[in-house]
C-alpha cells in the first residue's frame, strides 16, 4: 500500500502544479484554452502511468469473472457519440477547431485515470491483499480525493468537494465493472466520451449523441445488476468471493 501511497500522492502532486501553472497564465478551469494549454500536463502524467503499467505483475493476462455480452457495444457506441457530437456542431455552425485539442486531451485524462485507479491501483491490491472490496474502495476514495486538485486551477473547494464526491461514485461503478470484466479500454474510451461530451457542452448542447448514450447507460444498469446479483450468490453460498 506504501507504493500505492506515494505514486497517488506523485499524480496529485503533478496535476496541482499542471492547474497552479496554468491558472497563473490566466487559463482558468473551466475556460475552453485549458484544452490546448493542459496537454502537457497530461501527457506527463500518461507517461506516468504508463511507466508504472510496466511492472511484471501488470503485464500478465487477469481473466474476467463474469462475462456480459451487451459490454462488446459500448465502445462502438461511445465511438459513435463523439461522432455524433462532432456532426452536430459542424452541422449547427458552431465546431470550433480546439475541439480536436479537447477529444486528444479527453482521451489522455481516461487513459491516465482509468490505467492508474482502475488498471494499477485495483491489480495491486488485488495482487498484494487479495480482497476486492478493499480495491473497489480504496481506488475510488483516491479518485475522488483526486479531483481535490482542481482548487489550484481556480475551482472553489465547494465546488471541487462537490466534483470529489461525484467522483468517488464514479470510481465505485467504474472499479466494481473493471473488478469482474476487467475491460479497461471499454472504460478508458467511456471516461474519454463522458468528458468530451461535459466539454463540448460549453460551446454547444448536443442532442444527436442522447440515443446511444442511453442505450450506454442501459447495458452498463444491466453490468452492474448482473455482478450484484453475482456478489449476493456468492454471499448466499457463503463463497464470499468478493470480500
Amino acid at each position: 500500500m506504501k507504493k500505492t501511497t506515494i505514486y497517488f500522492v506523485l499524480y496529485f502532486i503533478i496535476s496541482a502544479l499542471g492547474f497552479g501553472m496554468l491558472k497563473k497564465l490566466g487559463i482558468e478551469y473551466n475556460s475552453l484554452e485549458i484544452a490546448v494549454y493542459a496537454l502537457p500536463m497530461m501527457i506527463i502524467l500518461s507517461i506516468f502511468v504508463y511507466s508504472i503499467a510496466l511492472n511484471p505483475y501488470q503485464k500478465r493476462k487477469s481473466s474476467p469473472i463474469i462475462h456480459v455480452k451487451s459490454l462488446e457495444y459500448v465502445v462502438p457506441l461511445v465511438i459513435l457519440c463523439d461522432i455524433l457530437i462532432i456532426l452536430e456542431l459542424l452541422y449547427t455552425g458552431n465546431f470550433r477547431p480546439i475541439l480536436v485539442a479537447q477529444l486528444f486531451l479527453t482521451f489522455l485524462i481516461g487513459f491516465s485515470e482509468e490505467f492508474f485507479f482502475r488498471k494499477y491501483i485495483i491489480e495491486h491490491i488485488l495482487t498484494k491483499y487479495k480482497s476486492k472490496l478493499l480495491a473497489l474502495i480504496t481506488s475510488s476514495i483516491l479518485f475522488g480525493l483526486l479531483h481535490m486538485a482542481n482548487t489550484f486551477g481556480g475551482l472553489t473547494i465547494e465546488n471541487a468537494a462537490s466534483q470529489s464526491m461525484s467522483a468517488t461514485g464514479v470510481g465505485l461503478l467504474y472499479g466494481l465493472i473493471y473488478i469482474f470484466t476487467k475491460k479497461i479500454w471499454m472504460l478508458v474510451l467511456l471516461h474519454m466520451n463522458v468528458d468530451f461530451a461535459l466539454f463540448s457542452s460549453v460551446i454547444n448542447q448536443s442532442y444527436l449523441q442522447a440515443v446511444p448514450a442511453f442505450i450506454v447507460d442501459i447495458i452498463l444498469i444491466f453490468t452492474v445488476l448482473k455482478i450484484i446479483m453475482y456478489i449476493l450468490k456468492s454471499i448466499k453460498s457463503k463463497n464470499n468471493k468478493f470480500l
